[in-house]
């Protein structure tokens, strides 16, 4: 069976890399410094065309496609320092390396001091994750639930203890009751502690490339004839067809994510003011949105009397800023709920949305400041539940050398004027 699996793996991996001149053509969103455009992308020659209208590479900020309907169910995953993620089949830890059969890049080896998490069992790995829980420290993931150097599994209570390798059938773990070899069958994911995370990640100005199986790899990607090219620091060279390609979000320090809580704080006030602070709720990659997966690449639900505080850079480019998000009403809303934008202590933008009102993408113009807050208030139709999504919600730095595509006049989509 092992065998099989393997030659399986290689034959898709030739079907996937080596078939040339493939386009990728779906449903989807390209997020532009000059706006957001949603309809047919295609991604093939060397451009990216959505809806008809093209768009240069240099003025991208992501580009998203809904992937095929594809089955790739029961894939492992490592996760590495930095939000990477192998998709493939787990097969070995010895000698501390791990080797992954891959789903679109071949057998690979990695140094176990790079990996914060195995996944043996990703459809109920998914369900020990805490979609409440905190930012980690730095990255754009989600932090896993659960203890540092813990093996959790499908039945019986989790294991303590680190973990010393792994077989096609067996693992064994130094618990504090000794080394124990337990049936891999049933191992859900195995958490490493912090401490064995050494190397570090990705350059912070790496791309993020999203592959259709789930895999997430970090790197410089540009667009070449057939698909997406791939510069990554233990890779090597990888190309990937188009039609493989989920998502590119490009690096660019002029672009601040709102929903990366390495520059801002989410604070929440609950209907009763308690002041407490609190972490993000609903995190997601474009999954949790109530299922905009291919509507956005990242979302974040407000609920009301909820604060987002963003803090931003000095510099000469961010004396003019421009918000750009997607914002719609929670599902099965009751009540009202109000968005309102905040330029430091300045209101620049309130708008009410309502029950089943529909999703309206907003570009915010804001003067020079250093923090930039969004609230999430009661609207005028009281009632719960209440709140907002935010999705791929941005803060794009239009002063001066501003990005191409950026237009240098102000707008302010939808809402009212803010009261003085």
């Amino acid at each position: 069976m092992a065998l099989r699996r393997t030659l399986m793996t290689g034959v898709a991996l030739v079907l996937a890399l080596a078939a040339p001149g493939r386009s990728a053509r779906g449903a989807g969103v390209v997020l532009a410094f000059d706006g957001r455009l949603e309809g047919d992308v295609t991604l093939a020659d060397g451009r990216v065309e959505v809806a008809g209208k093209a768009v240069p590479w240099d003025a991208l900020i992501h580009v998203l496609v809904r992937p095929p309907a594809r089955a790739f169910g029961g894939l492992g995953a490592l996760h590495l320092a930095g939000g990477e993620v192998w998709r493939g089949e787990i097969a070995a830890l010895a000698g501390k390396r791990l080797t992954i059969r891959t789903t679109f890049f071949g057998p690979r080896e990695v140094a176990e001091d790079r990996i914060t998490e195995l996944e043996f069992l990703p459809s109920v790995a998914a369900e020990f994750r805490d979609h409440g829980s905190a930012w980690t420290e730095g990255e754009q993931h989600l932090a896993s639930a659960g203890a540092a150097g813990t093996l959790y599994r499908e039945k019986g209570e989790p294991v303590p203890g680190t973990l010393l390798w792994v077989d096609a059938e067996r693992l064994a773990i130094d618990s504090p009751l000794g080394v124990l070899t337990l049936a891999r069958d049933g191992a859900v994911r195995y958490l490493y502690p912090a401490g064995m995370r050494v190397l570090p990640g990705p350059a912070a100005g790496d791309d993020r490339v999203g592959l259709v199986d789930g895999s997430v790899l970090r790197g410089k990607a540009r667009l070449v004839a057939g698909g997406v090219q791939v510069e990554h620091a233990l890779l090597g060279t990888l190309k990937f067809g188009a039609d493989l390609v989920h998502y590119v979000r490009r690096a660019c320090d002029r672009v601040r994510d709102l929903l990366v809580a390495t520059h801002g704080t989410v604070t929440e006030l609950g209907i009763v003011s308690t002041g407490q602070p609190g972490g993000p709720r609903y995190l997601a990659r474009g999954r949790d949105s109530g299922g905009a997966t291919a509507e956005c690449l990242e979302a974040m639900r407000l609920g009301v009397r909820t604060v987002l505080t963003h803090g931003l850079p000095e510099g000469p480019a961010w004396r003019q800023v421009r918000l750009m998000a997607r914002v719609r009403p929670v599902a099965g809303a009751r009540g009202d709920a109000r968005l309102r934008v905040r330029a430091g202590d300045r209101t620049v933008l309130e708008k009410d949305f309502g029950p089943g009102a529909a999703p309206e993408s907003l570009a915010v113009d804001l003067p020079a400041v250093r923090e930039v807050s969004l609230e999430c208030d009661v609207g005028p139709r009281i009632g719960l539940p209440a709140g907002v999504w935010l999705e791929d919600a941005v803060l794009v730095a239009a002063g001066q050398n501003q990005p191409p595509g950026l237009p240098a006049a102000a707008s302010r989509r939808g809402g009212r004027e803010p009261r003085p």
